[in-house]
């Protein structure tokens, strides 16, 4: 009879953009961040300057120089998207190393059959086919209606290579949001599990850190939509004028809170169920140990029992109650919030935004009456 064979879970297994990545620069969403950076951005910039589109000598088409919003994208924001794919799968497979061995799991294999379970629609060929499929219909579309600009049909070598990684960049934006949204379910699944909370555990988050961790890690990804959004705002002002703008921006907005707070503020009332447990639990002894100081043959014992009860308590009183670390919460919040300030900004300050033309959405012209 065979052993059977130990399950790791791969939630990358089939990303073969992913694989070329990490098998040259490394499993470091930084290194590989910086790679994407050389190859893609660089690649297309000094294509540009050696077929003279860069400042639009000699070849008719807008210049490559002044183009900031495909730029910003292609230069800032595709590098920004490679190190959250490599740090959303990093996070997710540590989650399954690290909560076996951190005590928080019950005693079966529960935890490993969820992997099982999740593992098949994480290699999904089928997702990565159809995302690739749509990414490529769009890049041929924009480019035959682009063919003044640089990177039109009229490109030539340096159009054909920057097409080759937006369509990359829009397949694994479908890839990642569809996985992202498998990982919501997967870790609402994990929290279900009747979990141990170790209030001294190393990880400062009773033992559910990887748990948090993953929870952000999915969340960044709304990070570089929301940046792509600023991006639009800054450079092509007319885009917050768009009723799609604003409706995707306030959908963006929601979709994250949402995300958060179905993830960590599910921990967070397992964790605070625990510590409340733990001191409930304490004050009946507290009660019955302060009975018991009438009795003057167990005085001293029972005082020094009461100091340790209240020595406890304020222990357990610190006792974390959230699946995550302070500075990376901040972190994120912060690096989003950035964005929705700025585009806020945009929207404010433009009087063509759809701020100041509510009246032109349908919805209220409806309730209008014409």
């Amino acid at each position: 009879m065979e052993p059977v064979k130990k399950f790791t879970f791969d939630p990358a297994r089939h990303d073969f953009i992913f694989r070329i990545f990490t098998r040259v620069a490394g499993g470091n969403p930084y290194s590989v961040a910086f790679l994407y950076f050389i190859v893609s951005f660089g690649g297309m910039m000094m294509l540009g300057a050696l077929t003279g589109l860069l400042t639009g000598e000699k070849s008719g088409l807008t210049p490559m120089y002044n183009d900031y919003a495909n730029l910003a994208n292609m230069g800032l924001l595709s590098p920004l998207g490679a190190w959250v794919l490599v740090n959303f799968y990093r996070k997710l497979m540590r989650m399954f190393s690290v909560l076996p061995l951190s005590g928080a799991l019950p005693m079966d294999n529960r935890f490993e059959e969820l992997g099982r379970e999740f593992q098949p629609l994480y290699e999904s060929r089928g997702v990565l086919a159809a995302a690739f499929a749509v990414a490529a219909t769009f890049a041929f579309r924009t480019v035959l209606n682009s063919p003044g600009d640089w990177y039109g049909i009229n490109g030539g070598i340096t159009s054909f290579y920057t097409w080759i990684f937006v369509v990359i960049n829009y397949a694994m934006i479908m890839v990642i949001l569809y996985k992202c949204l498998l990982t919501v379910r997967l870790l609402s699944r994990v929290l279900d599990l009747p979990l141990v909370i170790q209030p001294l555990h190393t990880d400062g988050c009773g033992g559910l850190r990887s748990i948090g961790d993953t929870s952000l890690a999915i969340n960044y990804f709304n990070v570089v939509v929301m940046a792509f959004m600023m991006v639009l705002a800054v450079f092509q002002p007319d885009q917050v004028s768009k009723t799609f703008f604003l409706v995707l921006f306030l959908t963006l907005i929601a979709a994250t809170i949402a995300s958060l707070v179905s993830i960590l503020f599910k921990a967070h009332v397992m964790m605070t169920q625990m510590r409340d447990s733990i001191l409930s639990d304490l004050n009946t002894r507290f009660q019955k140990a302060l009975a018991d100081c009438s009795n003057d043959a167990q005085g001293s014992d029972t005082i020094h029992s009461l100091n340790g009860i209240c020595a406890f308590y304020r222990e357990v009183t610190f006792m974390p109650v959230w699946p995550y670390d302070a500075w990376a919460l901040k972190r994120f919040l912060s690096s989003f919030s950035l964005s929705v300030i700025i585009i806020l900004v945009e929207m404010i300050t433009n009087t063509d935004s759809i701020v100041y033309n509510l009246g032109k959405i349908t919805l209220f012209r409806l309730f209008r009456g014409n």
